[in-house]
């Protein structure tokens, strides 16, 4: 029916290309030109998604770290390592664009290891301090007086209390 045609394609003009399109697979052209539907893009990550993803799943291990209320150095080996695995899924589960192809998945199981030995890191320093891992990921803002606003993310905030005090470090 041409007004179907006329809602489905909306403007009724088009190319010689357009036109040899259509005489070649009528279906072809239907569904390019008149669902507008198009080939999905193969994702690759780049270096944006993979700090990302990096940032995600320590972000993850601190809130279970803070939900469960240990220290990261007190809990054992075992339990730390499960809790980092957990924490690598929940991030790609939640970036399920990350996992499209091969390529993808090996650049992720670099990152998870780079990761974890980051992660060992600040175990290792926290066993030494007073000073925990808190919180992650935190946006702020703070307007000046002059009209200047800052804005971004700090990636980690570590606390302690001693002496009824409390103590911070921004990492």
């Amino acid at each position: 029916k041409p007004e179907t045609a006329g809602e489905l394609y909306r403007e009724m003009k088009g190319s010689a290309s357009r036109l040899e399109q259509y005489y070649e697979c009528p279906y072809k052209h239907f569904i390019g030109y008149g669902l507008k539907v198009r080939p999905p893009r193969e994702y690759t990550i780049d270096p944006l998604d993979v700090g990302n993803y990096a940032h995600k799943i320590l972000e993850m291990l601190t809130n279970r770290f803070r939900e469960t209320g240990e220290r990261w150095a007190d809990v054992p080996d075992g339990r730390f390592d499960e809790y980092l695995s957990c924490s690598a899924r929940q991030a790609r589960e939640e970036q399920s664009k990350y996992t499209l192809n091969k390529h993808n998945e090996n650049v992720l199981r670099a990152v998870e290891r780079e990761v974890g030995l980051a992660a060992r890191a600040i175990r290792r320093q926290s066993g030494q301090s007073a000073l925990q891992p808190r919180e992650s990921e935190c946006w702020f803002e703070k307007e000046f007086p002059d009209g200047l606003t800052l804005t971004g993310k700090i990636d980690r905030i570590d606390t302690a209390e001693l002496d009824g005090t409390l103590y911070f470090e921004i990492v």
